[in-house]
């Protein structure tokens, strides 16, 4: 007997390429086998998403199931749990360029604030050694001039990201 995962409607939504909306709808319909409404929000089981989509969950090499990182900006936390693409590479580009200001320009849901969040993780000196986040990453294949600058300096980080206020 398997536990079953429970995932909010946006992470469905990110496995089965729907909009939140459609997803809500499906549950609404009784379309997503096991939906459990909890308040104004549904949670599906993981499974039920994959099934709807008639993929199989999948699975890392070790038999840990990953999750997609639908939402989550936490790079640590990413890189251990789920699937990522490796974007450590702009990390050397942005100590290459040496360019004093660099805005990024993305769509919605394009990984900004996770990108920043894997800059500070890099760049920040810390208690903690965060360079296991990075030794199996392209940064560190770059050499030994790019490792030396693993946590190294001291960061300010602000986001607004959460920010809910119209003006």
């Amino acid at each position: 007997m398997t536990d079953i995962r429970y995932i909010s409607t946006k992470e469905a939504a990110g496995i089965m390429e729907l909009s939140t909306r459609r997803v809500v709808g499906l549950c609404n319909a009784g379309k997503l086998e096991d939906a459990l409404r909890k308040g104004r929000n549904w949670m599906v089981p993981e499974e039920t998403a994959y099934a709807y989509i008639g993929a199989e969950k999948p699975k890392a090499g070790n038999g840990a199931i990953l999750s997609l990182a639908v939402g989550n900006t936490s790079y640590m936390d990413v890189v251990k749990n789920s699937y990522y693409v490796d974007k450590t590479l702009l990390i050397r580009d942005l100590i290459d360029d040496q360019v004093p200001v660099i805005l990024f320009t993305r769509p919605r849901r394009f990984g900004k604030t996770l990108a920043l969040d894997m800059l500070k993780t890099f760049f920040e000196k810390t208690k903690e050694d965060t360079s296991i986040y990075f030794k199996d990453k392209q940064i560190w294949a770059c050499g030994e001039k790019y490792q030396k600058m693993q946590g190294a300096f001291p960061v300010i980080s602000t986001t607004f990201k959460d920010a809910k206020f119209s003006d």
